[in-house]
């Protein structure tokens, strides 16, 4: 299985849009996740 993991500085929605695309886009095989790097 592969994995990506989307990391956007200071928390912004960035990480969860580009989540949602991949995970539309992508073979559901693969694990999609995001996270900021300042998390609240």
């Amino acid at each position: 299985m592969k994995d990506i993991l989307f990391l956007c500085v200071a928390n912004s929605a960035r990480s969860q849009i580009a989540e949602g695309l991949a995970r539309q886009l992508l073979d559901p095989a693969v694990r999609v996740r995001s996270a900021g790097s300042e998390p609240r």
